[in-house]
């Protein structure tokens, strides 16, 4: 009947909206966060950054990132628990900020690439 299209469309839409939602907010800034003893970046063999213990941290920014995205970022990483508290023994439970350790930031394009279907095909 005329009802069901209309509902069929109706929930078709919705759900369209819905999948452009969630696409939407998986282009975000992303961030891959790695635990290191040491790092350092080099260029054209010559060391340009080095940190000592702490973060590795690569960020993919997307252009519909704004300054609070990177504000957002830049205090889940501060603030994650990734290392052993030496006083306690207890393990994940204190922050790069706590340890008083090294954070080396990269930037890297293939983070904020789409990696649906529709945008390889």
């Amino acid at each position: 009947t005329v009802a069901d299209c209309r509902l069929r469309r109706l929930a078709h839409s919705q759900e369209a909206r819905s999948l452009a939602a969630a696409e939407a907010r998986r282009k975000g800034m992303r961030a891959v966060v790695q635990r290191v003893l040491s790092a350092s970046v080099e260029v054209e063999g010559q060391v340009v950054s080095a940190i000592g213990p702490g973060l590795l941290v690569l960020v993919g920014v997307h252009e519909a990132d704004t300054s609070s995205d990177a504000d957002y970022i830049c205090r889940k990483v501060l603030n994650m628990r990734l290392f052993t508290n030496e006083k306690t023994g207890k393990a994940w439970d204190q922050s790069v900020m706590q340890r008083n350790f090294e954070v080396l930031l990269g930037n890297t394009m293939q983070l904020a690439l789409s990696t649906s279907v529709s945008a390889m095909a």
